[in-house]
């Protein structure tokens, strides 16, 4: 790899990192206000950070995404070298990431991941998990893979199994699954090119998710034709499209489905991949809980066009930046030695 690639691609890894950390705290402040009321907003959502209307929260604050995308980055990054390159030793993440939950220090926590948690910290031991059975399909588990999508970008195989495990630390879901296997199949895409091919980038993650659940891939599949469509139009085609009487549509914006949260996110980052603002400031006009959404949105858009084209100012006023930056060049050198190997 030339030195001109390996500077593109470790600017990726920190645009992944980063664009999803600051998408998430431009949502946290706007997290449960409806659709309507968002987009009738004259301000612009993306120039800077607002506060929390709690005023708990420094601006630049990320909700429990972030926070579990940061506490992940830890656990990989205290793994063995020597090993990391066959996959993550679970249970190793899993003890680093309980404190999260334990000492309640998320923000904006997701209810289903701390209920399957909580049942995990019910007991005197931390291993193996308690998700959830089928039929709990919540989108939150979703983001959770975005550092393994980055570290095995490169080792497709390896990649599934890193994204099942962490999954399946909450939820176990085929649509969940299915999701987050796409999610992670778009960030490798991503990370391997700096031009957007949308028929290559669609066929990694309809053959990811194909593995969970069929009718996802048929989805993803047709978002070219989905596309084409007014942003009204693709919110109805996004709500009935794999209906669930658990998670009934709600007009005032995203509920917790993982189907629609994903199916945002890719409709907004694939009709402006190169634009993170444009991006990141359509999703958050979603309303309703839209921070996975937005987390989602802009891990794709930052990966494609990394940090150095993320708004500099977002980026020096998020909170923790500089343990990000820390983290980001850590992940590039555990991937060289997966590389490596």
């Amino acid at each position: 790899m030339s030195d001109d690639s390996e500077l593109q691609l470790s600017d990726q890894f920190s645009g992944a990192l980063f664009g999803a950390t600051i998408g998430d705290a431009l949502a946290l402040p706007y997290q449960h206000y409806s659709r309507e009321f968002l987009t009738s907003l004259a301000a612009e959502l993306t120039t800077e950070y607002r506060k929390h209307h709690t005023g708990f929260f420094p601006s630049g604050q990320y909700s429990d995404d972030g926070q579990t995308m940061l506490a992940l980055l830890d656990a990989t990054l205290l793994q063995d070298p020597d090993s990391v390159s066959q996959g993550l030793q679970i249970p190793l993440v899993l003890r680093h990431i309980l404190p999260l939950w334990r000492d309640q220090l998320l923000i904006e926590r997701d209810a289903s991941c701390a209920q399957a948690i909580t049942r995990l910290l019910a007991t005197e031991r931390q291993w193996p998990p308690q998700p959830h059975e089928e039929g709990r399909a919540e989108v939150a588990p979703v983001g959770r893979v975005l550092s393994v999508a980055l570290l095995y970008h490169a080792r497709s195989e390896v990649l599934q199994k890193q994204v099942e495990d962490l999954v399946a630390l909450t939820h176990t879901d085929r649509r969940t699954m299915a999701c987050a296997a796409a999610f992670a199949a778009a960030i490798a895409s991503n990370v391997q090119t700096s031009d957007l091919i949308l028929g290559t980038i669609l066929d990694a993650m309809a053959n990811a998710a194909a593995r969970h659940d069929p009718l996802v891939q048929e989805i993803i599949l047709d978002l070219p034709r989905i596309l084409s469509m007014t942003e009204y139009r693709a919110a109805q085609h996004f709500d009935h499209v794999y209906p669930d009487e658990a998670y009934p549509i709600n007009e005032d914006g995203l509920g917790d489905y993982c189907v629609p949260a994903l199916l945002f996110a890719l409709y907004y980052f694939f009709r402006t991949p190169y634009n993170y603002e444009e991006t990141v400031k359509n999703c958050l006009r979603i309303g309703g809980k839209n921070d996975t959404t937005v987390f989602i949105a802009g891990a794709l858009s930052g990966s494609l066009v990394g940090k150095e084209a993320l708004p500099a100012h977002l980026v020096e006023n998020l909170v923790c930046t500089e343990k990000i930056v820390r983290q980001s060049e850590e992940l590039y050198r555990y991937w060289r030695l997966v590389h490596a190997e």
